[in-house]
């Protein structure tokens, strides 16, 4: 039997980078790139296009308008809930220590 152990921020980091489990992607707006390398949550209101669907917890790609890949998070909402909300909605999409910079 393989019992759960405690993991820091640095062990779920490596496993949310590790590329593997990323399911869907993003495209966020010109200056969040910024707010993400200042190390704040990503917002709702970040959002400019859904490019593939996700699950609330899965992982997905960040890109910026040139469609480079900047980052990977792991969702606090589904891409389906995230396309209801209003481009003004400030929720949280995922915590900054969910968020790996490439």
């Amino acid at each position: 039997m393989c019992l759960a152990q405690q993991s820091g921020v640095k062990q779920r980091q490596e496993w949310l980078s590790s590329g593997n489990i990323v399911r869907g992607k993003i495209q966020v707006k010109e200056n969040t790139l910024n707010t993400l390398l200042e190390g704040k949550h990503l917002l709702v209101n970040s959002v400019q296009e859904v490019m593939e669907p996700f699950e609330k917890g899965e992982v997905f790609e960040i890109l910026v308008h040139d469609r480079k890949s900047v980052a990977v998070a792991r969702s606090r909402i589904s891409s389906t809930e995230l396309g209801t909300l209003s481009q003004e909605d400030s929720r949280l999409l995922a915590l900054s220590d969910e968020i790996i910079l490439l």
